[in-house]
């Protein structure tokens, strides 16, 4: 059934949004690099390591993240089915990939799975320093609210790995101050607290919820609507909303 779902949920949703949240993160990556940080829905130091998605072209872009998070399941279904006979670890990667929020994930070439990947380390091991590492990059690079309850169970199960992901967390934020200046950060506190909402805040929102109907200048964020769902864009300036 989840392969049966899955691939109607691709028919859907290739021809009309493949690789957008890809195409987002690169476009991202070069806004940052010319000083303007105009997607300030992820801090600026997310620029740093989308970089390399501006090395190759929109296309090859979304297939990269498509491929990464194909390769990120695969591997967790390889480690989770050990011991298993072959053909009950085929279905299980079969359902796995076909399970519709996936295959949604895969399409936009979102970095949902990249997360799950710092998190294996945290939740599937043993407390330890080491292990926090990876949700430290994760909290400076795409920090979220949906990791603020594991950051609690992480508290009273994981502590010593919270440790390590809090101090990476700061040490990379630091770095990426450094980099990019007090300002782009600013920024993005603004967004992200509400502040501004006349202004970039405004922007941002156009940009979380467009569709491609919107044009190539808008983005998507990580809390895209489905790309069926009708919806309006409009351009800001100042305290204007201009529909477009």
């Amino acid at each position: 059934m989840n392969a049966i779902t899955g691939v109607g949920v691709a028919a859907v949703i290739l021809p009309l949004s493949y690789g957008q949240d890809a195409g987002f993160y690169r476009t991202c990556a070069l806004s940052v690099a010319e000083g303007k940080n105009d997607c300030s829905l992820y801090p600026p130091l997310a620029a740093l390591f989308a970089r390399p998605l501006t090395w190759v072209t929109p296309t090859a872009a979304a297939v990269i993240m498509t491929l990464i998070g194909a390769t990120i399941l695969l591997t967790g279904v390889t480690l989770e089915t050990r011991g298993r006979v072959l053909v009950d670890r085929v279905l299980v990667a079969v359902a796995a990939l076909g399970f519709a929020p996936v295959v949604y994930e895969l399409s936009l070439g979102q970095i949902t799975l990249l997360i799950a990947a710092a998190l294996y380390l945290v939740v599937r091991h043993a407390d330890a320093f080491r292990n926090g590492l990876p949700m430290g990059i994760v909290l400076a690079v795409a920090p979220k609210p949906m990791l603020l309850p594991l950051l609690v169970w992480m508290l009273v199960w994981r502590p010593r790995a919270l440790v390590t992901a809090l101090l990476g967390a700061l040490t990379l934020t630091s770095v990426g101050v450094v980099l990019y200046g007090t300002d782009q950060y600013a920024t993005w506190v603004s967004v992200i607290t509400g502040a501004g909402r006349e202004s970039v805040g405004a922007t941002s929102r156009c940009r979380l919820w467009a569709t491609s109907r919107c044009g190539p200048s808008t983005q998507r964020g990580s809390l895209s609507l489905p790309p069926w769902v009708p919806l309006r864009c409009g351009r800001f300036s100042g305290t204007r909303r201009e529909d477009s």
